[in-house]
């Protein structure tokens, strides 16, 4: 789905509100998915990843926390530069209009 991304956390920090409502969303393609999605797994690990790749690192055992009209908040852990950290995604859905009638 296409999204506008605002990061939340900073290296594991929350930034405060002004920061992350002043920021500049991050518009890619959002995909969420299961490490293990067969039979027997329903429980497995999810992981969120956002295309083009290297815009933000991807979100491990991620979690929907909130969902809301054309928003949604995820949770997870992000890794970066060899350690893990705690991050929180705020994505806007992006409608595409079409004049077909």
């Amino acid at each position: 789905m296409l999204v506008d991304l605002v990061e939340l956390n900073h290296a594991g920090q929350r930034l405060p509100r002004e920061v992350w409502r002043a920021a500049v969303p991050i518009r890619g393609e959002l995909s969420i998915l299961r490490y293990m999605s067969w039979h027997g797994h329903e429980g497995a690990p999810v992981f969120a990843a956002l295309r083009p790749f290297g815009l933000v690192a991807d979100l491990c055992t991620a979690r929907i926390w909130h969902l809301s009209g054309h928003s949604m908040v995820l949770g997870g852990e992000q890794r970066l530069e060899g350690r893990t950290c705690e991050q929180v995604w705020w994505c806007r859905f992006v409608l595409k209009h079409t004049n077909s009638w």
